[in-house]
């Protein structure tokens, strides 16, 4: 499929006027939104796990 054509479409449909100067913009965000969906797809724990936090010492003080 186009993403061109795809993304006129659903502007279309979303009664959104479409901007020729705007679609490099919407391509380039939907590729990175799908990027992101795939890799949640691949991983879908991935933001339920804790992070690990390393302190040092000299940071904690004893009050």
């Amino acid at each position: 499929m186009d993403n061109t054509n795809f993304i006129r479409q659903s502007l279309y449909l979303h009664d959104i006027p479409v901007y020729e100067d705007d679609m490099p913009y919407i391509q380039f965000l939907l590729h990175t939104v799908n990027q992101a969906q795939m890799s949640l797809n691949e991983f879908p724990d991935l933001n339920n796990e804790n992070p690990i936090t390393i302190v040092d010492k000299g940071l904690i003080y004893d009050d």
